[in-house]
């Protein structure tokens, strides 16, 4: 799969259940939008292009599309959307 212009795909990690089996409505969930780099398009910035296996905090409202593979769920976006490097 490749990744073309601004964009970054991140792999988004499963959420950890709860101790004790717990399960919270979704309007409950404090979702922490974070995620790891694993692919970056020809445009990212030479700076950027490092982030492969780095995990991020991305925008809420990011420009972008996600999608189901048998890994796993991505998320691709604009390297523009990503707020923090953790």
């Amino acid at each position: 799969m490749k990744v073309i212009h601004e964009n970054i795909l991140v792999h988004i990690p499963e959420p950890k259940k709860a101790p004790g089996g717990i399960i919270m409505p979704d309007e409950e969930k404090d979702d922490k939008l974070e995620g790891v780099v694993v692919g970056c398009g020809e445009a990212v910035p030479e700076e950027l292009e490092n982030l492969l296996g780095v995990s991020i905090r991305y925008k809420k409202f990011y420009d972008g599309g996600e999608f189901d593979l048998k890994d796993g769920k991505y998320i691709v976006m604009n390297y523009k959307d990503i707020l923090l490097i953790l």
